[in-house]
């Protein structure tokens, strides 16, 4: 399968989400804060490990968490904000999430929402005025 990058603005080089992120299995383990990625990365590989998985989910989850995967999970970070998987263990399905770690750093996908609300909004919006 060809590598692929998310979209990008015209003139912009995005090298990817670099702050902290939160990394979690959903109902596995608590949500751990990491200054790096690739440390959340590890960590996730291995509470994956532990997990009674079948071997195609494993395989996948560990092909995605793989070090040579930094560079696109950051380029995914910074644009979506997060980034899931699902582990099936047993029956349960559980997310195994990384997000950005800071609540007030917007992902560009967020960003670009509001920066185009804010352009459409009309005087009568803000102000909560009736508009004819």
């Amino acid at each position: 399968m060809p590598e692929t990058s998310l979209p990008r603005t015209p003139g912009t080089a995005s090298r990817g989400y670099a702050g902290p992120v939160t990394a979690y299995i959903k109902g596995i383990t608590e949500h751990a804060e990491f200054a790096q990625l690739p440390d959340a990365m590890a960590a996730l590989l291995s509470s994956v490990s532990t997990l009674p998985l079948e071997a195609g989910n494993r395989v996948a989850i560990e092909q995605a968490l793989a070090p040579s995967r930094a560079t696109h999970i950051a380029e995914q970070l910074d644009y979506l904000g997060q980034v899931s998987w699902c582990a099936f263990v047993e029956l349960d399905i559980h997310l195994v999430r990384i997000r950005t770690g800071s609540p007030s750093s917007l992902p560009r996908l967020a960003r670009y929402r509001a920066a185009v609300l804010e352009s459409s909004a009309s005087p009568g919006c803000e102000t909560g005025a009736a508009t004819a």
